[in-house]
């Protein structure tokens, strides 16, 4: 990666080529933000346009998300950062602008030059923070979805029809896990490959992020959550399953049942308990 420093009016300009590398990319930043600072200045501009390894489509939902959280992490308080990307750098849901904004940085991607510069001279900090939190607010339409728990041998089986819609999750969840616990059981087997509207293509990633990070924070202590899903629904990077792994959860996503129930340490024999009076249904209705 190589890295040019132009001092303009009112901010630092740094442009970024060649490949792109998380690793480069942390000391790099530290160096232009210490250059920012070295010539009093709190706005920067970064350019990578012409790095490559950085398309939307190139990088792994997880690398994008440990580079937002370090640059949030890091970015002096009061600082500005305007990132001018190519249309095919920019992702359709702006996830790795809204992890930043969501940790409290003031940052604007785009791939307009006016629209950057405009915003770094112009915009307020309280203005463009709430504009991107608003940005991500899952849109309400009118939904069905329905559970059914069945208790098992040392488990409870939740099987989630109809359409995902994330504002009807939280309360399924926290249903389910009331459930279990009258039951005296703390594993879950999460089926969810009836489901529509879940496929890895079709949600956006700040909704998996959010869901994955409510999830990881409900979940109690010790409890134990396979969730089974189909092909489709499982993204190649595990990107949701590592966030809820690495807050503390313990969890399994898998497409193969026997191996979702090995995981929870039960069998397929395990019979249910009782001929079907055990088994409860509920349907949401959302808007």
């Amino acid at each position: 990666m190589k890295v040019s420093y132009d001092v303009r009016e009112g901010y630092l300009h740094v442009k970024a080529t060649g490949e792109f590398v998380l690793s480069a990319a942390q000391d790099i930043f530290f160096e232009w933000v210490k250059k920012t600072r070295g010539h009093a200045l709190n706005q920067i501009l970064c350019d990578i346009t012409l790095l490559t390894g950085f398309d939307a489509l190139q990088m792994s939902t997880m690398t994008r998300f440990k580079t937002s959280q370090f640059i949030a992490g890091s970015l002096p308080m009061g600082f500005r950062l305007a990132v001018l990307e190519t249309p095919q750098q920019l992702e359709r849901d702006r996830f790795g602008e809204n992890v930043m904004v969501n940790k409290g940085a003031i940052v604007k991607a785009t791939t307009n030059l006016n629209e950057a510069l405009e915003w770094l001279r112009a915009t307020s900090a309280n203005d463009s923070a709430k504009a991107d939190i608003q940005q991500i607010a899952p849109q309400g339409r009118f939904c069905k979805m329905k559970v059914s728990y069945e208790v098992r041998k040392d488990y409870l089986c939740v099987k989630a029809t109809g359409e995902f819609v994330l504002s009807a999750v939280q309360d399924i969840f926290f249903e389910w896990i009331q459930e279990a616990r009258c039951h005296g059981v703390n594993r879950a087997l999460y089926d969810i490959t009836l489901l529509t509207g879940f496929d890895a293509q079709q949600v956006p990633t700040m909704d998996k992020f959010a869901l994955s990070e409510f999830i990881a924070k409900s979940l109690p202590k010790g409890f134990r959550l396979a969730v089974l899903e189909t092909p489709q629904q499982l993204e190649k990077d595990r990107f949701s399953e590592n966030v809820m792994v690495n807050r503390g959860a313990i969890v399994k996503v898998t497409t193969n049942l026997n191996e979702a129930l090995e995981w929870l340490d039960v069998t397929s024999s395990d019979n249910p308990v009782g001929r079907g009076d055990n088994v409860k249904a509920k349907e949401y209705n959302c808007l």
